[in-house]
């Protein structure tokens, strides 16, 4: 084994167990140049791709090395140029991750544990680029990229950033829905692996395909890889499988930003930390208005009595009082959300989608309504007359000291 392939494999070995690995150590070699410079390039306006607004791709990641932890990899695309990467230990809460996000050619990282943002420059910033760029090949293939070469290996440039080089191979797309015929198989040339190559021609990584299937949504008429091996310099990182390959809707800008570059926390005289809402399997149930008019204490009392009953059902949920507040800061639901990580949905549930968010730490019920109306009206102007949920979170029994509101941003 060269000297580069085992040092790669021992930086697997050492944070595997214990942190999430960044992407750019599991795809370069060199060392990640930062800054905290708050410009960025300019970026190409939103299109679709494919007749594709956008993808999400769910994995369950197992490296190599048999110590290291389960992962999982949630990865979001939108054309062009806009991604954001996200990769936890699946025993983990979704806020504790390593997370990078692309729009254009600025390539920012966030590590595990850790708040503050950083651009990643030169090589680092390159060989990211290059990692999502791979991907993409695969789940747009082969509309993401222009592709030449003959026969069964075939090559896209990326100025300034390298190539990827495909192989293909001829796959059956087996679909979910019915039992494979041979009159229903459907043979095309499809990537076995795809190269992520630097302008000097040096690999960065290979994505290895294990077989691809017919896409679950109706709507998406689209092939997906079922699962990756993604191998650096010579050595396999990780196997991955796909739970969910979705095309979904129009993503907001923001998605795309590190939450501490987003809009300045002094859009308004409230302080706001903007944040990633994650996503989270839901039930509302609507506060009678005939019953009320509803106060924020009269609400989460109700609360509490929906969240025992719904223990008593079975369900654990997460820790806290939430109530779905209107435009006037008035209660209008209460909201149970199911503890761990989203799984099946039960009758009555749903899916509740992650998305860009701002939160206002309170010190007392009386703060909610001043507070939140001043906020929400800053920062839909901000945000050009965007709408937004507003939610409450009782973190605490007594009022006093544990009173988060969040201005979720509702997708278009």
């Amino acid at each position: 084994m060269s000297c580069v392939a085992v040092r790669m494999a021992l930086v697997v070995v050492s944070v595997a167990t214990t942190v999430a690995p960044t992407l750019s150590q599991l795809g370069s070699s060199d060392a990640a140049g930062a800054t905290q410079d708050e410009a960025a390039h300019e970026v190409a306006p939103r299109i679709k791709l494919a007749g594709i607004d956008s993808v999400r791709t769910r994995s369950n990641v197992r490296f190599a090395v048999p110590q290291a932890v389960p992962h999982v990899l949630d990865c979001t695309f939108a054309f062009p140029g806009r991604a954001r990467i996200a990769l936890r230990p699946a025993e983990a809460r979704p806020s504790e991750r390593t997370l990078r996000y692309r729009r254009g050619l600025d390539i920012f990282a966030i590590g595990m544990g850790e708040g503050a943002s950083v651009r990643l420059e030169g090589a680092a910033q390159r060989d990211e680029l290059l990692h999502i760029e791979a991907r993409l090949a695969l789940f747009v293939w082969p509309e993401a990229h222009t592709w030449s070469g003959s026969g069964l290996v075939q090559r896209a440039e990326l100025p300034g950033i390298g190539a990827l080089e495909v192989e293909l191979e001829a796959f059956v797309a087996q679909g979910d829905s019915e039992p494979a015929r041979a009159d229903k198989q459907v043979t095309q040339l499809r990537p076995r692996r795809v190269r992520a190559l630097r302008a000097d021609g040096l690999e960065v990584e290979t994505l290895i395909v294990s077989g691809w299937a017919k896409s679950k949504d109706p709507t998406a008429q689209r092939v997906w890889p079922t699962g990756l091996r993604l191998v650096a310099q010579g050595v396999t990182i990780w196997d991955e499988t796909f739970t969910d390959v979705l095309v979904t809707g129009r993503w907001d800008e923001s998605w795309f930003i590190p939450p501490d570059r987003r809009i300045s926390r002094n859009a308004t005289d409230i302080p706001l930390l903007a944040t990633d809402a994650a996503g989270a399997i839901v039930r509302d149930v609507a506060l009678d208005p005939e019953e009320g008019p509803w106060t924020l204490e009269a609400a989460a009392k109700r609360a509490r009595v929906h969240a025992a009953q719904a223990e008593r059902d079975g369900h654990t949920l997460e820790t806290g009082t939430v109530l779905v507040l209107d435009g006037t800061l008035t209660p209008r639901a209460v909201r149970l959300v199911l503890a761990g990580e989203p799984g099946a949905t039960p009758d009555g549930w749903r899916v509740h989608s992650p998305t860009p968010a701002w939160i206002a730490s309170l010190d007392q019920l009386s703060d909610v309504v001043p507070a939140g109306k001043q906020a929400l009206r800053a920062m839909e102007k901000a945000q050009d007359e965007a709408r937004f949920e507003v939610t409450l979170t009782l973190l605490e029994e007594t009022p006093r000291g544990g009173v988060r509101l969040m201005l979720r941003l509702l997708s278009e």
